[in-house]
């Protein structure tokens, strides 16, 4: 069946114009900020660095947060446009202010003016602007190829925007006098452009209802947790992890193409093919952004397209080494494009790959965090750009380099090689290594497969608990508490994750101790008579000074509250020994509470079905 379509083609083309926007910012801070700041500002590039990777100490929290804030919103705008609309306007005041140090001022007091310029305008603005944009991905459609589209539009914009701005600055700010007054008329201007495309990229979408987002009903209690469980839901996401650290390694590299500013004005004697360079690293990726989308389609997802992009990626990058190392500046122009081609398509599908990721975390955690997954985007733009120009400036100081000198030394001359030519390989074969385990769309396929399985085993559980009901073993509120907890989990395709072993069994196939983990997760049974532990085990003839210290464990577990019936509880106990290396509940190396209690699960299950 097709996919309901939700965009128009000019909704399309809206959103993705927001990325001009946002590298209206990105490409200028972190193509130009540390060249203005040492070569017009005169401040020392290792002090500098420091400086941001302190500032992105303050980012990691404000990611987490403004993700979270994002999901608990409800306006008449949605819950990521009113963010993105208007955090903007904070990029655009602290985007000048970054690139408007008053020379007047003392060095200590110039430090100071760029750290609280560049924190604001990274740890907070930017932050809440970005996390927004990328959010809507999943919350203006459904539609898993519209959101590949989305990602396509959108980076075409933006390489288009960074090529454009990369060509441009260094002749557009040497125009306008070549001095510090200089690079602030140009911060004003990519300032005022930045914030008339943001507004009309904002404007030109509109949000899905909640009720449509979430399958036709709210479900305001997945949004009820503070900073420390969103947190913990996003660790618990290995996909969100590789992400994270993907867009990490990106950032980072792209950090040191920037840094090709140094090396072309040094090493190559140019300052000028810088601009060139540019072509060549941002019309591959266009094209391949174009091409994306039909890719997608052919090779039916989007994990083999990413793997195989970055295999390319790397034998570019590895070519522009050895032409580095020839002088051959065409060859280098020539495998950067190679590289870029390559790179293309995780750029075009990324954002479709993070809400692929979004939906892992629902399907196993029961939680809707679009906002807060979409913090990696943030998270990795900023960690991985801040850290890569802090890093830039911490190898330039180390190496010998001094802005304002008229020569360089040789070790200064050699980092910048280092820089420009081995980083981005290193870093390119790191993400092709995350990108091979990134296989998200799989696991969610593998999850939603379970699911008839899942809801037949649950039906046949409620069926034997209302028997044991019927029979007295069991009292009318641990029915209703189980059966309400039945509901709720399997509304909100929770996977019933306070039952670890639950979730675990999906993939193994134990559908029955699924559904058995879903009841006994949904209630608590009273067991609140202090002798109820000693009463069983005298029936049933079991001492409690025979049992092994596990078993006293798990005596104790049951006697709170499991909820099994006093027969079973005692018959997992008397078998354990004789099913310890031939069932799969029961580990071989340790005998835990949660084995003992799955095996009771066992029991129940296979009783009932001899019942039948």
């Amino acid at each position: 069946m097709e996919e309901k379509k939700y965009l128009k083609w000019y909704n399309k083309i809206g959103y993705g114009s927001g990325d001009i926007a946002g590298n209206v910012v990105y490409a200028f801070l972190t193509s130009f900020m540390m060249v203005y700041l040492t070569d017009s500002v005169g401040l020392a590039s290792g002090v500098v660095g420091t400086l941001i990777a302190v500032s992105k100490l303050f980012d990691g929290f404000t990611d987490i947060f403004f993700g979270s804030m994002i999901d608990k919103t409800h306006s008449k705008m949605g819950k990521a446009k009113p963010w993105m609309l208007y955090g903007y306007i904070g990029c655009a005041i602290t985007l000048v202010c970054c690139f408007t140090v008053p020379v007047s001022l003392g060095t200590t007091a110039k430090y100071a003016w760029f750290f609280i310029s560049y924190t604001l305008l990274n740890g907070v603005f930017y932050t809440a602007n970005n996390i927004a944009y990328s959010a809507l991905t999943s919350l203006i459609t459904k539609n898993s190829k519209e959101r590949v589209q989305m990602g396509s539009y959108r980076f075409i914009f933006a390489f288009s925007t960074s090529l454009l701005i990369q060509a441009i600055t260094v002749g557009f700010v040497d125009k306008c006098g070549g001095d510090a007054a200089a690079w602030r008329t140009v911060a004003i201007i990519y300032a005022i452009i930045g914030l008339v495309v943001n507004t009309i990229s904002a404007l030109s979408v509109k949000e899905l209802p909640e009720e449509e987002l979430n399958e036709g009903e709210v479900k305001d209690d997945n949004e009820k947790y503070g900073m420390v469980q969103a947190f913990k839901l996003l660790v618990k996401n290995k996909y969100y992890m590789m992400i994270c650290g993907t867009y990490i390694l990106q950032q980072l590299y792209g950090a040191m193409i920037g840094a090709g500013i140094y090396y072309m004005t040094w090493v190559l004697k140019n300052k000028n093919l810088f601009g060139q360079f540019a072509w060549a690293v941002n019309i591959p990726l266009i094209i391949a952004l174009i091409f994306t989308p039909t890719l997608v389609g052919k090779w039916k997802g989007m994990y083999k397209l990413n793997l195989r992009g970055y295999v390319l990626a790397v034998i570019g990058r590895a070519l522009v080494v050895v032409a580095g190392y020839m002088g051959s500046v065409p060859l280098m122009m020539a495998f950067t494009a190679l590289a870029a081609l390559g790179q293309g398509p995780w750029q075009g599908d990324m954002n479709a790959v993070i809400a692929s990721c979004c939906e892992y975390t629902y399907l196993t955690q029961g939680k809707r965090i679009d906002g807060t997954m979409y913090s990696c985007t943030s998270l990795g733009v900023k960690i991985g750009g801040g850290i890569g120009t802090a890093v830039v400036g911490w190898m330039l100081e180390l190496s010998g380099y001094v802005g304002k000198n008229a020569t360089q030394p040789q070790s200064a001359l050699d980092m910048m090689q280092f820089m420009y030519l081995w980083l981005p390989l290193i870093f390119d074969v790191l993400i092709m290594f995350a990108l091979s385990r990134m296989n998200v769309e799989d696991a969610n396929k593998k999850l939603k497969a379970r699911w008839p399985e899942v809801l037949n085993a649950a039906g046949e559980w409620f069926d034997y608990q209302a028997q044991q009901y019927q029979k007295g073993v069991i009292p009318r509120d641990v029915l209703e508490r189980g059966k309400a907890g039945i509901v709720s989990r399997l509304e909100g395709s929770g996977w019933f994750s306070d039952d670890p072993y639950a979730f675990e069994a999906i993939n193994s196939g134990a559908v029955t101790d699924i559904a058995s983990g879903l009841f006994r997760g949904a209630y608590k049974a009273s067991g609140s008579d202090a002798d109820n532990k000693t009463f069983v085990l005298k029936k049933f003839g079991i001492q409690l000074d025979s049992l092994s210290k596990e078993q006293k464990a798990v005596a104790d577990a049951l006697r709170r509250g499991y909820g099994w019936p006093p027969e079973v509880m005692a018959q997992a106990l008397r078998e354990l020994e004789k099913h310890r290396k031939a069932s799969k509940y029961v580990s071989n190396a340790q005998i835990t509470n949660e084995d003992i209690s799955n095996m009771c699960a066992a029991i129940i299950f296979q009783n009932t079905q001899k019942a039948k």
